[in-house]
């Protein structure tokens, strides 16, 4: 049976199909991606509907109106490889890319090449990016940030990164003076250190241009981090009303931290109702002015342990280092 798109929506009260009531309605574009075999996925279709997707992402964002509410839905089974800079870019404002499918069937982006500046980059504000998976099978180990996060208000969000060949020198890069990044409930693992830095998931970067208001939570991050799980990679950068919460980090690296903010003051915010592993409670989280509530440390072994007991009980919760 040929499927109804309702060119001509569906005014009135609405419509009811398969027994479920349709409730959204969405004020801008939806446009559809998918290059996997037989879709008939080509950047020369007409429209970038269902049946007709485009075939790489950042065309389909060349296709975005700026602050329309755009959506971007990537079927199953959609992968493309990232080789340059910018490869992939978000120069539309309020677009949102949503990846659909689970596990290995989601979306799929892999970092193929050798060019440490290859990346997605979010340089306009208010995009967010979802629901994907991203692999680094690069043979230099240099990748200087998966995403780069260039303009405020942007989310990534229910994504996974996964450790192919290669080992990105970072995940998510956010750089100097962006504000209000939301980075929660990614999966990121990656426990070869490569030729080059496995520095971190998260590297909020800058030099003293005051940022404010990010917030990084409900994250897994399993690796061997030259840096930290999450990290502040300059000591005289200023960031305001942090907060970073509930993530459960864990860093096999010796003698290296979950979370580093520096040894400094600059930071006002909150760290709490974190689960860190690190091989020493004096190495698990520096708060670099931030205030540090209910955070708990484990250490970094296979003892066992009773059913029912903390492993690692002490609770981090001490002042701002």
């Amino acid at each position: 049976m040929a499927k109804s798109y309702f060119p001509g929506g569906f005014p009135g009260t609405g419509v009811n199909i398969k027994e479920l009531p349709i409730l959204n309605t969405y004020a801008g574009n939806i446009f559809w991606l998918d290059n996997s075999t037989g879709s008939g996925g080509s950047d020369s279709n007409a429209g970038g509907t269902e049946r007709r997707p485009f075939a790489t992402l950042d065309y389909a964002l060349s296709r975005c109106t700026a602050s329309n509410g755009d959506i971007i839905l990537i079927k199953p089974g959609h992968a493309e490889n990232i080789t340059t800079n910018d490869q992939i870019d978000f120069t539309v404002a309020g677009v949102s890319v949503i990846g659909l499918g689970t596990d290995t069937d989601r979306p799929t982006f892999t970092w193929s090449g050798t060019d440490a500046t290859a990346c997605i980059a979010m340089e306009a504000a208010n995009c967010s990016f979802k629901g994907c998976l991203f692999i680094t099978s690069d043979a230099g180990d240099d990748i200087t940030g998966l995403i780069r996060i260039e303009a405020d208000n942007c989310e990534v969000a229910n994504n996974e990164f996964r450790e192919g060949t290669g080992q990105p020198e970072c995940c998510i890069l956010v750089s100097d003076a962006v504000n209000r990044a939301h980075i929660h409930h990614n999966k990121a693992t990656s426990l070869t250190n490569g030729a080059a830095a496995n520095d971190s998931f998260v590297t909020l970067t800058g030099v003293t241009t005051a940022a404010t208001g990010h917030r990084i939570h409900d994250n897994y991050v399993h690796g061997t981090y030259d840096q930290a799980c999450i990290w502040v990679a300059n000591a005289t950068q200023i960031l305001s009303d942090i907060s970073v919460y509930d993530n459960i980090l864990i860093n096999t690296a010796t003698s290296l931290y979950a979370i580093d903010f520096g040894s400094g003051t600059n930071i006002t915010g909150i760290i709490t109702g974190n689960r860190v592993v690190t091989n020493a409670e004096a190495t698990s989280i520096r708060g670099g002015g931030a205030t540090l509530v209910d955070n708990r440390w484990g250490l970094d072994t296979k003892q066992s342990v009773t059913p029912g007991q903390n492993l690692g009980s002490a609770v981090v919760s001490v002042a701002p280092q």
